[in-house]
């Protein structure tokens, strides 16, 4: 058995794409994006970084995808990173793609009822996003019977925008890796 099959991953997948959007120590970047590297390659040779123009954050591209390399960073460990969280789309970063992206990704979760907030963060000088909150919440309301909780909700709703692309995801309770958790 392959280190692929320890975690029911397809070793058939496409090229690699953004996974997961990590944030890790200010200066302490490349050093993070190593540390994420060493836990990543056994099972994805071919994985890489990107450091962004943003201190603190980077993004790991891989062949898998955001939630297999959180569940292979449980077993590793990572002290250069705060937390990391899967992507689950790449998007141009104006609101309509943004608003249509998140609920494409919602329409994957079946949870009725589900308890949700929205955190938004915006690294370009533009602060015309936060309206995109409010329309995102009323159709996930609407339209699929979620409940607004902002404090320990069932699922996270990510929207990194930044100048040239925004990195959206919607994260359930426990598939975000979290140093506060290894503490």
């Amino acid at each position: 058995m392959s280190n692929l099959d320890t975690f029911g991953i397809d070793a058939n997948l496409n090229s690699a794409k953004p996974s997961v959007l990590a944030f890790v120590k200010k200066a302490r970047e490349r050093d993070a994006a190593i540390e994420i590297l060493d836990c990543i390659l056994p099972y994805d040779p071919n994985a890489k970084f990107r450091i962004l123009n943003i201190p603190g954050i980077i993004v790991i591209e891989s062949k898998l995808n955001g939630l297999e390399i959180i569940r292979i960073l449980e077993n590793c460990f990572v002290s250069q990173a705060k937390r990391i969280i899967p992507i689950g789309d790449v998007v141009k970063p104006n609101p309509t793609e943004i608003i249509n992206g998140i609920i494409k990704l919602a329409e994957g979760i079946k949870d009725g009822g589900a308890r949700f907030k929205i955190e938004l963060k915006s690294y370009d000088s533009s602060n015309t996003y936060k309206p995109i909150i409010d329309v995102i919440a009323r159709k996930l309301i609407m339209e699929k019977g979620w409940i607004v909780k902002l404090k320990e909700p069932d699922i996270t709703i990510f929207i990194h925008i930044f100048s040239d692309e925004a990195y959206i995801s919607i994260v359930k309770r426990g598939e975000m890796w979290e140093l506060k958790k290894y503490l």
